[in-house]
């Protein structure tokens, strides 16, 4: 297994990394709670962010979930 990346605070399309998220979410793979730029929060697999698969919650086409990112519920006026 190769050494994590920290993402914390940076930015990948309309997503800004806040934390490192729970590794139950992707079965162990490193996981990033992130805030869209709509104020959605979301986790999402580093590979996902880092590979440009996941840029938003998903807010610019209308639907909110493109099978690699997951809403934590909160939202955020």
């Amino acid at each position: 297994m190769g050494k994590l990346i920290d993402l914390t605070g940076k930015t990948f399309g309309s997503l800004t990394v806040l934390r490192r998220g729970p590794d139950e979410v992707s079965n162990g793979s490193p996981t990033w709670e992130c805030r869209c730029e709509c104020t959605r929060l979301w986790i999402v697999r580093g590979a996902s962010l880092r590979g440009g698969i996941t840029r938003s919650c998903g807010c610019k086409q209308g639907n909110h979930t493109n099978g690699r990112a997951r809403h934590t519920g909160e939202h955020v006026p």
